[in-house]
C-alpha cells in the first residue's frame, strides 16, 4: 500500500434497476435495511433511460444474498423493479457506482507530488501554436457535462473517474469476465514492458485481475510501477506478476479518465483549520468523505497534455468541489490563461471581422487571396484566443453558479437547524416520535401479564377447535357415496337398449338413499362445530394482524416455519430482547414522568384559580423536551424490529401465522357452503327416494293436443274447399274464421302446458332419471334437453294466425297465448345458404346470450319437410330507420340508443359471436324506448358472397373497409358499423 492509503472494508453490493422517477434514499432504506446493515445506499438517475437506478452495500454477503432474495419480483408504484447482486472486480450493471469504487477507495499515493498540478498557462497556448485542425479537436467540448463516479483520488485537486452509463457499465463488466477467463492461462511478461502498453496484472487487495500499464521501472531488478487504466490507481508489482492480454481486450479504450480541478494548484501553506499533521492526508481524507459513494456532475474543459483525461470541475449535490477544497484551505486559485498582452482588437489582427491589419496595410475580403501563409496562421490564432478566452469565462461562469449552490445549500441547513430548535418543531418532532413508539410497544409489549397479538394469535392458531377437513368424519363418506351415485347414472346414461336397465335404475336408487343419509350425517355433524365462533376468531386474528404488522406483510419469506417452530422462536426471541426493551422503555417513562411533573408545576404556577400559588421557575424547560425527545428517538432504535437484523425472523412468524389463519378460514368458508349444497341436493332427492315420476299428465295433455289439431286440420280444409270453389254464404266464412281463432286459442294453451312439462321431465332426465329418455323415447326428451326448450316440435305454421308484416317480405305479426309475436320464415337448405342443423346451431348460440339489448328467440318451428324454419320473438318496438321520422332524438335519448347498442355489441362478442349487419334497420327501439338489436339471420353462413350492406338515402355506406363478402366479418367490423351509426 502507499503512504496515505486507508484500509478497504470489503463490502457486498446490490444493484436496484427500473425505478421509478420520483423513488429516493429513504424509501429505499426503509425497504432494504430489514435485511441487514447497510454501509451506504446511493440512488442516481439512469442517464440513457426512464426511471432511476440505486446500489446498496451492505457489510455481509448473507445480507445482500437475502436482500436479492427477498425482493424478486418486487413492484414499486407498478413498476417491477430488477433487484441483483453487483458483479466484484469492478464490474457495473447499468453503472454500478459501488462495484466501480470498491478497488479504488481509500488508495493513494503521494508520489509524484513535488510541484503543484495546476493547469498550465501556456497549455492553451502550445496548442494554438501547433497550428494543426487535428490538435485543435483535442481541446474537448468546452463545459461538456457527464455523470461519473470517483474511483481513485490523487492528490486534492487531481482524481479519477468513470463515467456512468449504460455502455460503459456493459462494457467493464464484459472486460472483468474476458479478463478471468483469459488471463489465468496467459503467457507472463518476459521482456521490457512497452511503455503505454496494456498488461493485465491481479490486484493484491481482492485478487481480481485488472488491465495495466506499466509507469515507471524500478532499479530493483524485477519490479514495476503499474496503473490500473480502468481504476485510476497504482501499484507496484513483479514483473512477473503482469500477463500478456489479446489485442482485443488491449485495445479498449481505459473506462477511468483523470479530472484536474480546472485553476486550482495544491496549497503549500496549509490553513490553520486543518489540524491533521499531514496536510496531503488531510486533503485526501476530505475529499473521499465529500465524493465516496456519490454520484458527481463533471463539467470538462480542456485536456490534458498525457490524454489521461481533462481539466474541469465536479459537483456534489450541485456544489462545486473546487470551492469546497479552497473553503478548507487545501488549494487556491491560480492565474488564469491569458491572451497576448496587446489590447482587445489591437495588434496583429484588429477586432473588425471586416477588416483587419497585416503589414501595416488594408486588406478587404476581396484581397485575401493574396495573403502568406504566415498572415493566416496569425489571424487563426485570433480566433483561438478568443475561443480561449470564452472557454475561460464560461468556466468562470460555472464556478460562480457553483459557489452560489454552496451558499444556498449552507443557508438552507441554517434554516433546517433553527426550525428545529423551535418550540413548534420540537413538540411536533415529540407527537410523531409518541405515535411510532406507541406502535412498537403494542407490536411487542415488554409487560409480561400483557399478551401481545403474536402472542394471542399463535394461541388461537394452537387451539383444540381448530378446523380442518379432516376433523369432518362423514366428508370422506360423503364423497364415496357421491362418487358411487354418479358411477351408475352415468352407466344408465351410456345405455343404449332396455336390456339390464332395471338392475342399474334398483342399484342407482340404493345409491341415491345411501347418498341421502350421507348427506344428513354431514349437515348434522357440521352444525355441531363451532364454526361461526372460529371464524369470529380467525377474523379478529388476520385484523390484529393486518393492522400492528403490517410493515413485515412486505418481507418476501421463502422458508416458513412450522406453526410449533414459530411458537418456539417467538418465546426464545422474547426471552432474549423483552429485558432490553423493558429498561429502555423504563427510562424513556422516567424522562416522561419528569417532564409531565415539570408542566404540572408549571400549569400551576401559571394558573389564575389559586391567588396564593407561587413559586419560581427554576426548571430546564427546553432542555427537557430535548431529553425526551433523544429518549423516544433512542427507544425507536433499540425497539425497531421491522428494521433490525431479526426483522426476516420475525417475519417469517407472522407470515405462517398469516398462512394458518387464511388456511383455516378457506377451510370454514368451504364447510359452510359444503353444508348449504349439500342441503339443498338433499332436498332435490329427497322427493324421489321411494317415488319415481308419473308421465301420464304429458301423455294426457298430448292426447288432448292430438284431437284439437285434427279439429283444426279439419276445419282448415273446409275453408280451403270453400276458397278453392268459390262457395259458401258469408256467415258459413265468418263462422269457419270464428273457430279457428277458437281452436288456435285452445291449441296454444295446450301447447304451452305440453312445453312446460316437457322442461320439467327433461330436467329430471338430467338430474335424477335418465332412463326416462330411452323408456320414453316418443317424448324426444332428448331434443328438449340439446337445445334447452328453443325447438317446438309440437308446433306448426298453422297453429297461428298469420298477418305479413308491411313492406317485409317472410315477417309476420301473430298471436300466441296473450302475447304478440313476430315469425320470420327462413329457407334452409345446404345448397343455398345453411343446412337445417347449421341454423339451429348458430340460433342455439345466440339463444343463450343473455342481455335485456338483444331481442331474445322464443321459439324455433320446423315445416313438414323441415325446408322452412320459422323463428318467433318477441314484437321488440320499431326499427331505428322508421323512429328517427317519428321523434324529435334528443341527446338523452341518442346517448341511450348507442348505449343500448354498445351493450348487446359486447354481449355477442362475449359469446364469440359477431353480428355483422348492425344498421339503422337493425336496430329495434320498443315502447320504453330501449333499443335492443335485431334477431340475426340465422340462415346465411358468416362468410355469404351474395351478402349486401345498408346504404341510407344519404349515401352512408354501412360496410367498413377491410369487410370482404367472402370473408366472415370480424369484431372490428362491429365497430366500425357502432361507428356509422353514431356518426348517422
Amino acid at each position: 500500500m502507499f503512504r496515505g492509503a486507508k484500509s478497504v472494508t470489503v463490502t457486498h453490493d446490490v444493484f436496484v434497476g427500473n425505478l421509478p422517477p420520483d423513488t429516493n434514499e429513504k424509501l429505499l432504506t426503509k425497504r432494504f435495511n430489514s435485511y441487514g446493515e447497510i454501509q451506504s445506499l446511493s440512488v442516481f438517475n439512469n442517464k440513457h433511460g426512464a426511471g432511476k437506478l440505486a446500489y446498496v452495500r451492505y457489510y455481509l454477503e448473507s445480507d445482500a444474498d437475502d436482500a436479492c432474495r427477498g425482493n424478486q419480483g418486487l413492484e414499486i408504484r407498478g413498476k417491477k423493479v430488477l433487484v441483483r447482486r453487483s458483479k466484484k472486480g469492478g464490474a457495473s450493471d447499468a453503472g454500478d457506482v459501488e462495484g466501480i469504487r470498491k478497488h479504488s477507495f481509500g488508495r493513494s499515493s503521494k508520489e509524484g507530488y513535488n510541484s503543484p498540478d495546476i493547469v498550465p498557462q501556456s497549455d492553451l497556448s502550445d496548442k494554438r501554436s501547433q497550428g494543426s485542425d487535428s490538435d485543435l479537436s483535442q481541446l474537448g467540448d468546452v463545459n461538456k457535462e457527464e455523470q461519473v463516479v470517483v474511483t481513485h483520488v490523487e492528490s486534492v485537486i487531481s482524481l479519477w473517474v468513470q463515467t456512468i452509463t449504460e455502455q460503459s457499465a456493459e462494457g467493464l463488466r464484459n472486460m472483468t469476465k474476458k479478463l478471468e477467463q483469459t488471463c489465468p492461462a496467459a503467457s507472463k511478461v518476459k521482456s521490457t514492458p512497452v511503455s503505454g502498453k496494456h498488461y493485465a496484472t491481479q490486484y493484491s487487495q481482492d485478487g481480481c485481475w485488472y488491465r495495466c500499464s506499466v509507469r515507471q521501472l524500478h532499479s530493483i531488478k524485477g519490479k514495476v510501477k503499474v496503473l490500473y487504466v480502468d481504476f485510476g490507481n497504482l501499484e507496484e508489482k513483479a514483473l512477473d506478476d503482469l500477463v500478456e492480454i489479446p489485442q482485443s481486450l488491449a485495445n479498449v479504450k481505459p473506462f477511468a479518465k483523470k479530472i484536474v480541478l480546472h485553476g486550482l494548484a495544491v496549497k503549500n501553506d496549509i490553513d490553520s483549520q486543518t489540524v491533521s499533521p499531514d496536510p496531503f492526508l488531510a486533503g485526501l481524507q476530505f475529499v473521499q468523505e465529500k465524493t465516496e459513494g456519490r454520484v458527481l456532475k463533471a463539467r470538462l474543459t480542456t485536456p490534458l497534455r498525457d490524454n489521461t483525461g481533462s481539466f474541469g470541475d465536479l459537483y456534489v449535490d450541485d456544489c462545486s468541489l473546487s470551492e469546497m477544497v479552497m473553503q478548507r484551505g487545501f488549494a487556491r486559485r491560480t492565474m488564469l490563461p491569458t491572451k497576448a498582452s496587446t489590447p482587445r482588437g489591437q495588434g496583429a489582427i484588429n477586432g473588425s471581422p471586416h477588416r483587419v491589419t497585416l503589414n501595416n496595410s488594408q486588406l478587404t475580403y476581396s484581397e485575401r487571396n493574396r495573403t502568406s501563409r504566415n498572415e493566416l496562421a496569425d489571424y487563426k490564432m485570433w480566433l483561438e484566443r478568443e475561443k480561449a478566452e470564452k472557454d475561460m469565462l464560461s468556466f468562470e461562469l460555472a464556478t460562480l453558479k457553483g459557489k452560489l449552490k454552496c451558499l444556498q445549500a449552507e443557508q438552507a441547513a441554517t434554516t433546517t437547524k433553527t426550525a428545529e430548535n423551535t418550540l413548534e418543531q420540537k413538540l411536533t418532532n415529540i407527537t410523531t416520535l409518541v405515535q411510532k413508539v406507541t406502535q412498537l410497544r403494542k407490536q411487542f409489549p415488554s409487560n409480561d401479564s400483557v399478551n401481545d397479538c403474536i402472542s394471542t394469535s399463535l394461541s388461537i392458531a394452537m387451539a383444540t377447535d381448530h378446523v380442518t377437513l379432516e376433523s369432518i368424519s362423514s366428508l370422506h363418506s360423503v364423497n364415496e357415496t357421491l362418487e358411487a351415485y354418479t358411477s351408475c347414472q352415468q352407466a344408465i346414461r351410456a345405455s343404449k337398449s332396455l336390456e339390464g336397465l332395471t338392475d342399474l335404475i334398483e342399484l342407482r336408487d340404493k345409491r341415491r338413499r345411501d347418498l341421502h343419509a350421507s348427506f344428513q350425517q354431514f349437515i348434522e355433524e357440521s352444525s355441531k362445530m363451532p364454526l361461526d365462533g372460529r371464524m369470529t376468531k380467525v377474523k379478529s386474528g388476520l385484523q390484529s394482524i393486518a393492522e400492528s404488522y403490517s410493515g413485515f406483510m412486505h418481507f418476501i419469506i421463502n422458508n416458513k416455519p412450522s406453526l410449533e417452530e414459530a411458537k418456539n422462536m417467538y418465546n426464545d426471541w422474547r426471552v432474549k430482547v423483552l429485558a432490553g426493551f423493558r429498561d429502555i422503555r423504563e427510562q424513556t417513562d422516567a424522562v416522561k414522568q419528569t417532564l409531565t411533573t415539570t408542566l404540572y408545576h408549571l400549569q400551576q404556577l401559571i394558573s389564575l384559580e389559586d391567588v396564593g400559588q407561587s413559586g419560581s421557575v427554576n426548571f430546564d424547560l427546553d432542555g427537557m423536551f430535548k431529553n425526551y425527545i433523544a429518549a423516544l428517538q433512542k427507544e425507536l432504535t433499540v425497539t425497531d424490529v421491522q428494521h433490525s437484523s431479526e426483522a426476516c425472523q420475525m417475519a417469517s412468524i407472522i407470515h405462517e401465522i398469516k398462512r394458518v389463519f387464511e388456511e383455516e378460514w378457506k377451510i370454514i368458508e368451504s364447510v359452510k357452503s359444503l353444508a348449504t349444497e349439500f342441503t339443498r341436493q338433499k332436498a332435490a332427492i329427497e322427493e324421489w327416494l321411494n317415488e319415481k315420476p308419473d308421465l301420464q299428465d304429458i301423455r294426457g295433455v298430448r292426447k288432448n293436443l292430438r284431437s284439437i289439431k285434427s279439429k283444426l286440420r279439419h276445419l282448415l280444409a273446409d275453408k280451403e274447399d270453400i276458397e278453392e270453389n268459390d262457395s259458401g254464404s258469408d256467415d258459413e266464412k265468418n263462422r269457419i274464421e270464428t273457430e279457428l281463432v277458437a281452436i288456435r286459442g285452445d291449441l296454444q294453451t295446450a301447447l304451452l302446458v305440453e312445453e312446460e312439462l316437457m322442461m320439467k321431465y327433461s330436467a329430471l332426465a338430467e338430474d335424477h332419471f335418465p332412463e326416462l329418455k330411452l323408456t320414453n323415447a316418443d317424448l324426444n326428451l332428448d331434443m328438449c334437453q340439446t337445445y334447452g326448450g328453443m325447438l317446438k316440435l309440437s308446433r306448426d305454421i298453422d297453429h297461428y294466425t298469420l298477418e305479413p308484416a308491411a313492406d317485409q317480405q317472410g315477417v309476420y305479426d301473430v298471436m300466441f297465448g296473450d302475447r304478440r309475436a313476430v315469425i320470420r320464415e327462413y329457407v334452409v337448405d345446404d345448397r343455398i345458404h345453411s343446412s337445417k342443423d347449421e341454423f339451429l346451431q348458430r340460433a342455439l348460440r345466440y339463444s343463450r346470450v343473455s342481455s335485456p339489448y338483444l331481442c331474445p328467440v322464443e321459439a324455433v318451428l320446423l315445416s313438414k319437410n323441415q325446408k322452412q324454419v320459422y323463428v318467433q320473438t318477441q314484437a321488440s318496438g320499431l326499427p331505428l330507420l322508421d323512429f328517427v321520422e317519428r321523434e324529435d332524438l334528443k341527446p338523452w335519448l341518442i346517448q341511450k340508443i348507442l348505449r343500448c347498442v354498445t351493450e348487446g355489441l359486447c354481449a355477442l362478442h362475449e359469446a364469440g359471436i359477431t353480428h355483422g349487419a348492425l344498421s339503422p334497420q337493425t336496430v329495434l327501439i320498443t315502447e320504453g324506448k330501449v333499443a335492443q338489436l335485431a334477431v340475426l339471420d340465422f340462415s346465411r353462413p358468416a362468410a355469404d358472397p351474395s351478402r349486401s350492406w345498408f346504404i341510407t338515402n344519404a349515401g352512408l355506406h354501412f360496410k367498413a373497409p377491410e369487410e370482404d363478402p367472402s370473408q366472415p366479418p370480424t369484431p372490428s367490423s362491429d365497430l366500425f358499423h357502432l361507428g356509422l351509426l353514431c356518426l348517422w
